[in-house]
């Protein structure tokens, strides 16, 4: 086995935007704003969700050697697939998934994630965990294999960037490649980059000045349900409209589609505590959107959530309002035509 120390030129990073400030860290936000907001938002910048590494060998073994900092509960379970989808790492050979790999313990572990005898070349793509960090020391292959770095034939160069919350993040994929920004990138063959914070899409300006860092095909909004379960309607009227505005100042032509929230069984039970409805949320953002194309900005569009994941559609849902595999199906059904209209045809009305 030889060990390859990361990070390498030869192991291409993918998915995080700021990886070249931040190595050998796999965070998703620049190490610079770790002064500047809140610390639980930092510890989740800290979980590489829509991290890939890429590389390229005919070797018969993949390893990571890695640490495990701080990880999710279920590494207290003596079941190591308690852990999966958390802290799981996945592996793709040409576009198809291989494994699946848990840690069975925490801090340092070796992660054996592929291992046939053939000694051809592959193309293989590394998806990082969705809730646990994750520190890669080296990577091990054979002795005599061929290591060399590739990336995908993208349709287009730059990536999808999305913003939310846990939906965006990923809570209840049941692995790291089926959140719906995964999916949709991979339908639409584009890169993407993962800043959905589960608990924590609040909309602050220092989260849209380091997305305005990011030359984006598109920038995809998705937020609401956070400010909603924490009751603070005031936050979203006043933060989202000049969210938007930081993003279409650094680029007036890059298209932006917000999102309005999905359903949520919360609904049922009436208001939230601030004495709002998640149905004022979506005005917020139907408004914002309205007044912005009524002056002007075209490439602003509007994608209600009701009609991704509506009140016909609870089988979607694995709990209150975490879309499952099945509801971030619906994603990928009902939003990814509308972002390839957007993107390649630009006929979306």
């Amino acid at each position: 086995m030889r060990w390859i120390e990361f990070p390498d030129d030869r192991i291409v990073v993918e998915g995080l935007a700021w990886f070249s400030e931040n190595k050998p860290e796999l965070w998703r936000l620049p190490a610079r704003l770790r002064e500047t907001i809140s610390p639980d938002l930092w510890q989740a910048g800290c979980l590489p969700s829509g991290g890939r590494l890429l590389l390229k060998s005919n070797t018969d073994h993949v390893v990571l050697r890695v640490k495990y900092p701080y990880t999710p509960e279920a590494l207290h379970s003596p079941h190591p697939l308690n852990a999966c989808p958390s802290a799981a790492v996945e592996i793709h050979l040409g576009g198809r998934v291989w494994d699946i790999v848990a840690p069975e313990k925490r801090g340092e572990t070796e992660l054996v994630l592929y291992k046939y005898s053939g000694a051809r070349m592959n193309y293989f793509s590394i998806y990082l965990p969705l809730f646990a960090q994750i520190k890669i020391d080296a990577i091990g292959i054979d002795d005599e294999a061929h290591l060399s770095a590739w990336t995908p034939s993208y349709t287009l160069e730059d990536p999808l960037v999305f913003y939310g919350s846990s939906i965006t993040h990923g809570v209840s994929a049941s692995r790291p490649s089926l959140t719906y920004p995964a999916r949709i990138a991979e339908k639409m063959n584009l890169g993407h980059i993962n800043l959905g914070f589960s608990g924590l899409a609040l909309a602050e300006k220092e989260i849209a000045q380091c997305m305005a860092e990011i030359n984006a095909a598109c920038y995809v909004i998705c937020i609401g349900e956070n400010l909603f379960g924490r009751g603070e309607y005031e936050v979203m009227e006043e933060r989202f409209g000049p969210f938007i505005h930081i993003l279409r100042r650094a680029h007036p032509a890059i298209p932006i589609v917000c999102l309005t929230p999905i359903h949520s069984l919360t609904e049922r039970h009436g208001l939230a505590p601030g004495g709002y409805m998640l149905e004022d949320y979506r005005i917020v953002v139907r408004k914002e959107v309205a007044d912005r194309r009524s002056a002007g900005d075209q490439n602003l569009w509007i994608v209600e959530g009701l009609d991704i994941l509506g009140l016909e559609s609870t089988e979607g849902l694995a709990d209150q309002m975490h879309p499952n595999d099945l509801g971030f199906n619906s994603f990928v059904q009902r939003l990814e035509p509308i972002l390839s209209s957007i993107l390649f045809t630009n006929s979306q009305d």
